[in-house]
């Protein structure tokens, strides 16, 4: 996903909970205005093509969240300038596959999840330790945001943005989908 239609899918999922959303390069300085606040960030610098999107819910001044599918340690990023304050919570488990582009909707189900207040841990606990498992859950999630249509949100090549879920997943979508996104 681009810039634009992260920041354009969540700020129509959040605009009733007046929650500001800064999608944003790795090098850019955000100043928010208000808090809690959702800073989307890309790992590359603004002048480059960007790379991956990793994802901060930023709880105050002086706390934040901070949220990676590949779960890594934020220092592996040396270009990100992190929001003022410590990481209070962050994943440790790698949940995308590094063959899938879908780190931007995994920052989107994220962003989305701690804003209506759904726990970090419980967010966390939607997704098995099968990455391509995690990545078929994700497109389905992004496949049912209203008014989102496929060939908009997946920024991958025509020919991957079918998901295979009925053959790799080793679960019943039409049945649990729901279950799982409570």
């Amino acid at each position: 996903m681009n810039r634009k239609s992260i920041s354009d899918t969540l700020t129509s999922l959040l605009h009733k909970y007046d929650v500001p959303v800064y999608v944003v390069a790795a090098d850019d300085i955000v100043k928010p205005l208000k808090y809690p606040c959702i800073i989307v960030k890309n790992t590359d610098l603004r002048q480059d093509s960007g790379k991956h999107w990793i994802c901060f819910y930023v709880l105050s001044s002086t706390t934040y969240e901070y949220f990676d599918s590949y779960a890594n340690v934020l220092s592996t990023y040396q270009n990100i300038i992190p929001p003022n304050g410590t990481i209070v919570r962050e994943n440790c488990s790698v949940l995308q596959s590094s063959s899938s582009y879908l780190c931007g909707e995994y920052c989107i189900w994220f962003a989305l999840s701690r804003v209506v207040g759904i726990a970090y841990d419980k967010f966390l606990a939607k997704f098995s330790g099968n990455v391509n498992t995690n990545d078929c859950i994700v497109r389905r999630f992004a496949s049912s945001i209203p008014g989102i249509h496929p060939h908009k949100i997946y920024s991958t090549p025509r020919r991957q943005q079918t998901c295979l879920c009925r053959r790799l997943c080793p679960i019943d979508f039409d049945k649990n989908f729901n279950k799982m996104r409570k």
